[in-house]
């Protein structure tokens, strides 16, 4: 289980599915023996289907491995859920499980659940098999070939140029692009007509914002737009439709996202009643998200959209910071350093992996949109539209001062 986002220490994008895949068969083993032979039976069924798995994977056969992993875990799914919790949260999205096992006919573990040993079946656990499910059923559902961490086409190609590039290339841009905006006014007599007529100069800021901002996004989107439209002839935008693991309450409302410890599921859920979270760092966050519940899964094209509506609020959000430094600072190579020394701080103390509530307010902690889409982030991406958006009006407001009368000169 990997996204665009979650950086595995592997490339394959299915392989962490089979090697999770194991032949426990979480029976007690006093039960009924005639239970007992059926259940083992269905057991030996999933380890020997294991073999072909691996060879549809060797030989690329998508459509066939997929089958063979929506099984694997409709299976190992019912065991999860069979031993009951009052903390409902590890079984959001139960029914999807019930729903898919129904469709494509999986075995059900009913008919012998009570020969399972409730101390093998983990409720923490269940949102991983859930989640590969869901995973693999929209793969064999749309007849998708499966993406790697690094692939790169005519749908991910903003993304890739996002995360590798433009994360750090953007503010620089606008800070070596616009660092001298101040005497062009001043050569342009700007200065005078907005000291006499203060609706001018209030038309004349908006316009200045929106007029860089526009002038960025030209810069960056019109190459990526010639890569996609290039890339779109040859694959035809087929992956649009992909499933994205996201987080994707955080996008509808501020819910944080979080990474149960690996090796102590059991706090999973006094982490999330406490509002305490752990976390691995990035290069594990492939295989930990998949035992957070409130993920789920989004199509591409949305997931692209949203990470490019952030990232637009943040291309306005650095056109205002260097206008209002360049502005209120006399000497451009002054105000040029500042500009950078400033960007710099905010990305030294919000690091990537961070997970401090302070950094909720560092705009710079948005640096990469599709995190706080994809949930690589701990901080979601409708914390990051509210903490953008009132940083522009800030700005703006900063920035009507800063134009006044005094600062003239």
């Amino acid at each position: 289980m990997i996204t665009l986002y979650n950086k595995s220490s592997i490339e394959d994008v299915y392989s962490a599915s089979s090697d999770w895949v194991a032949t426990e068969s979480y029976f007690v083993l006093n039960a009924s023996p005639d239970l007992l032979k059926q259940g083992k039976k269905d057991v030996q069924k999933l380890s020997e289907s294991l073999l072909l798995y691996s060879k549809y994977e060797q030989d690329k056969d998508w459509q066939n491995m997929y089958l063979k992993a929506m099984e694997y875990n409709s299976y190992y799914g019912q065991v999860f859920s069979y031993y009951p919790t009052d903390f409902s949260e590890y079984y959001i999205n139960s029914d999807r499980l019930e729903q898919i096992r129904a469709k494509y006919n999986f075995p059900s573990i009913k008919s012998y659940g009570e020969i399972l040993d409730p101390y093998a079946n983990a409720a923490e656990m269940f949102s991983w098999p859930l989640h590969e499910l869901t995973y693999f059923t929209e793969l064999y559902e749309k007849n998708l070939v499966p993406m790697t961490y690094s692939h790169v086409d005519s749908t991910t190609v903003f993304l890739q140029i996002l995360r590798n590039i433009l994360v750090y290339a953007t503010p620089i841009l606008i800070i070596l692009l616009f660092y001298n905006d101040r005497k062009e006014y001043h050569d342009m007599g700007i200065d005078k007509t907005m000291m006499v007529i203060p609706k001018a100069r209030n038309r004349f800021i908006f316009g200045k914002v929106v007029a860089n901002s526009l002038i960025i996004m030209m810069i960056i989107f019109g190459p990526i737009l010639c890569f996609t439209l290039v890339l779109g002839i040859f694959d035809h935008f087929q992956n649009l439709s992909y499933p994205l693991f996201a987080n994707k309450a955080g996008i509808s409302s501020i819910h944080y996202s979080f990474f149960p410890n690996l090796y102590n599921l059991g706090t999973l859920q006094e982490s999330i009643e406490s509002g305490i979270m752990t976390n691995f760092g990035l290069t594990y966050t492939s295989i930990n998200m998949l035992f957070n519940p409130y993920m789920d899964f989004i199509p591409l094209w949305q997931g692209i959209l949203l990470t490019l509506i952030l990232y637009i609020a943040l291309i306005f959000l650095y056109v205002q910071i260097n206008m209002f430094i360049t502005r209120l600072i006399k000497n451009p190579n002054l105000a040029l350093t500042i500009n950078i020394a400033l960007i710099l701080a905010l990305i030294f103390i919000s690091p990537l992996t961070s997970m401090e509530f302070i950094n909720s307010f560092n705009p710079l902690t948005y640096r990469d949109p599709g995190m706080n889409v994809m949930g690589t982030s701990y901080y979601p991406w409708s914390l990051g539209m509210l903490v953008i958006f009132s940083y522009n009006i800030i700005l703006y407001l900063g920035n009507r001062i800063v134009f006044a009368k005094k600062y003239y000169g």
